[in-house]
């Protein structure tokens, strides 16, 4: 099963020069050149700059990092084996699956964790944050071959049966080490929310690609002949410094199917679509492949599990409900109950001098939609929460500035100081 990195539009730069990627990002611009159709794709093994198949006995350690450590909702130093072959694994490569091209997968499991949940957060009994799901990711490594600017990034995903909970993703994220996610950024290619399985895109800037009818804001998949969790679908984005594509909303054609484009051309423009993730920056990206998953205390599934929303949870005042997660995961919360799997057959990046530009810089920071350039003093953001009740954050970058009053699917404007925005969205180098 392939991971593709494809060779075509990602603009290769000096490893500091970030990479950007982002989902909804289509290629309708320079459709005579580059649209999906186009012959360049259709040999990715030799067009591309990045593949794995995934048909190995282990994880390929020049393709990826194995993240230790990754929870939902909480933190336990006691579960750190994420990798095949340790007995309550979440990660294995080279797994027999018929539905692959080649016959084999990567197979991302979240597992229960002593089939309790446990609401111990940073040494704080009862704190707020519930933590039972063991979740696993996988990193490209932060090196010139994995990390590009312009391209494509395509990945053939088989996702779990969707239970309220579980948020199986792909993303790609800035080239920051330094600084860690959430300040490096991130893009969204693919997030299956548990909640809300039946829609593409599932969360407003996601679906197939145009072989299975383009990317219909709103339409079901069934509607569109295909079922996620049973079949594997190809899931990709575009990235060219020419063609952010729509800076207003309008959809775009693509090989001739309108597809709504989730795309600020400028970071100023305004537009009813302000919670965008499409990016049209110049900073590297490199991929991410997990099975996140997340939940407040009353099942509400979480669309972003990252420092913020963990914030947002601490002031929930609900209790647990282990019978409404018990009845929702489809299981009893025991020890021999695991999560179900995700599977990855293809993944590929590319990058090729095919465009060539500069563009002013948007970035997205965690589950916030930061639209900025590199002349703004004003920040524009939106969160979308269970509830939509307003709650503070803190900064994601060291004296960075803090933000207050995000409501749900609500548009704030944050003056800052020009220098300590930049800072904490990590766009300057």
């Amino acid at each position: 099963m392939p991971f593709l990195l494809q060779n075509s539009f990602l603009l290769k730069k000096k490893p500091l020069t970030a990479l950007v990627i982002s989902l909804g990002l289509c290629a309708s611009a320079a459709q005579a050149q580059t649209a999906y159709n186009d012959a360049w794709w259709s040999s990715p093994n030799s067009n591309t700059n990045f593949v794995d198949h995934f048909n190995g006995n282990s994880i390929n350690r020049t393709k990826w990092l194995v993240e230790k450590n990754i929870f939902v909702n909480g933190e336990d130093i006691d579960y750190q084996d994420v990798e095949y072959p340790t007995p309550d694994w979440t990660i294995r490569t080279g797994q027999d699956d018929a539905g692959a091209l080649d016959g084999k997968v990567l197979n991302l499991q979240a597992r229960y964790m002593d089939g309790q949940i446990q609401d111990y957060y940073g040494g704080v009994v009862n704190g707020g944050k519930p933590l039972f799901i063991r979740a696993g990711r996988i990193e490209s490594p932060i090196a010139d071959e994995s990390t590009f600017v312009f391209g494509k990034f395509e990945a053939r995903i088989k996702m779990p049966p969707a239970r309220n909970g579980e948020f199986p993703a792909w993303w790609l994220f800035g080239n920051f080490p330094d600084v860690g996610w959430t300040a490096c950024q991130e893009l969204d290619i693919i997030e299956f929310t548990g909640n809300n399985a039946s829609k593409a895109p599932q969360t407003r800037w996601s679906a197939p690609y145009p072989a299975y009818g383009g990317n219909p804001f709103g339409t079901t998949y069934a509607q569109l002949g295909i079922n996620p969790s049973s079949q594997y679908i190809t899931y990709g984005v575009i990235k060219t410094p020419e063609f952010p594509i729509n800076s207003n909303g309008n959809p775009t054609a693509i090989r001739g199917i309108d597809s709504h484009t989730l795309l600020f051309k400028q970071a100023v423009d305004d537009s009813e679509f302000s919670w965008v993730t499409n990016h049209t920056d110049t900073h590297e990206r490199y991929g991410v492949a997990g099975e996140v998953r997340g939940s407040d205390r009353t099942g509400n599934v979480l669309f972003f599990t990252q420092p913020f929303v963990e914030e947002f949870i601490a002031q929930l005042d609900n209790p647990i409900d282990r019978d409404f997660f018990t009845a929702q995961l489809g299981g009893q919360l025991d020890g021999n109950f695991v999560g179900s799997d995700q599977y990855y057959d293809v993944e590929t990046l590319s990058s090729e001098a095919r465009f060539s530009g500069k563009t002013d810089t948007l970035s997205y920071v965690g589950g916030a939609y930061i639209l900025l350039t590199e002349r703004a003093d004003t920040i524009r953001a939106t969160w979308e929460t269970p509830n939509g009740a307003p709650f503070n954050c803190t900064p994601a970058y060291p004296g960075g500035p803090s933000v207050t009053d995000f409501t749900c699917n609500g548009l704030i404007n944050a003056t800052q100081n020009e220098q300590d925005t930049t800072a904490w969205l990590c766009l300057q180098r």
